[in-house]
């Protein structure tokens, strides 16, 4: 009998310690558990996109000193991005865009601490939204949602070196032009020659 009360106030107290930490830290444990489960899911993006008819190519600010009240929302900051200007493509721009995103080498790790994004992208189909985004070429990474609830987006990295990427800014860019009200970091980065 001694046995099993000392086995259950080891657990009681294992569970107590587990409960602090889980309630001290989850977020990160959400997100480090989410990276299998975000390169699975952006895995899953790749084939969903290929799908859209339409894509809405959203031109993105951001002011720390004057957040948006509405816009795009990027939830692990918890806030929105405005939307400065946007162009909705469909048939064979469309079909090029949802291609070139389906191609992206994606990569938890060759991201950068940042996200920044000049662009988000909104996948559609039959006027019904198949996901959306906001892309960063800088640091390398896009919001991914992990799971059923917003809160569960994560950043993802992809390589934006590779041809497929390059070949994806650079539409961009022709379609709905950088202004200097959005991302003037990618701007100086466009002007060098890097994306």
């Amino acid at each position: 009998m001694k046995y099993i009360r000392t086995t259950l106030a080891v657990i009681g107290a294992f569970s107590i310690a587990l409960g602090i930490v889980g309630a001290i830290y989850w977020q990160p444990i959400v997100r480090c558990v989410g990276l299998g489960l975000s390169t699975s899911k952006a895995i899953d993006i790749r084939y969903k996109v290929l799908q859209a008819d339409k894509v809405e190519i959203l031109l993105l600010q951001d002011d720390w000193q004057k957040p948006a009240t509405n816009g795009l929302y990027i939830a692990p900051y918890e806030r929105f991005f405005a939307i400065n200007d946007s162009r909705t493509v469909d048939g064979t721009q469309a079909e090029k865009i949802s291609s070139l995103w389906s191609q992206q080498v994606f990569d938890p790790m060759i991201q950068a601490l940042c996200h920044d994004p000049a662009y988000g992208l909104r996948f559609m189909k039959d006027d019904t939204l198949l996901w959306e985004t906001s892309i960063c070429f800088k640091c390398n990474n896009f919001t991914l949602e992990c799971g059923p609830h917003p809160n569960l987006t994560t950043f993802m990295g992809f390589d934006s070196r590779t041809e497929e990427a390059k070949q994806l800014l650079s539409m961009l860019k022709e379609i709905l032009p950088l202004k200097k009200t959005a991302n003037m970091r990618l701007q100086e980065d466009s002007r060098s020659g890097s994306p």
